[in-house]
């Protein structure tokens, strides 16, 4: 979850982004041999003014779609995570809340 969150704040802060995203994880087929997670474990990092959050993703099938559906999910996270932005200067005065909510959140 660190790894999943510090790779999007520092992309962000490099670009000037308003979002920074990423995704890391094991698409398989076999069980990755430093964290021992199974195949299908997958994290999404974002960062925004709002804070910063990790989601991990338990996904079932072969390499490709693990990786495609990892894609898919960041997309839907991206897309909230604008939706939350939109909201307005009002909701980053609550950023550390936000990040305390959402933190290891899992689907």
């Amino acid at each position: 979850a660190r790894q999943a969150c510090a790779v999007p704040d520092a992309s962000a802060q490099l670009q000037s982004a308003d979002i920074g995203l990423s995704t890391t994880g094991v698409a398989g087929p076999d069980v990755d041999p430093q964290s021992g997670q199974p195949p299908g474990t997958v994290w999404i990092g974002v960062s925004s003014r709002l804070g910063e959050r990790a989601t991990r993703l338990n996904i079932n099938g072969n390499r490709a779609e693990i990786r495609a559906q990892a894609v898919e999910a960041a997309l839907r996270e991206f897309a909230h995570e604008i939706e939350n932005l939109s909201q307005g200067d009002s909701h980053s005065a609550n950023a550390q809340e936000y990040s305390d909510k959402r933190s290891g959140y899992s689907q």
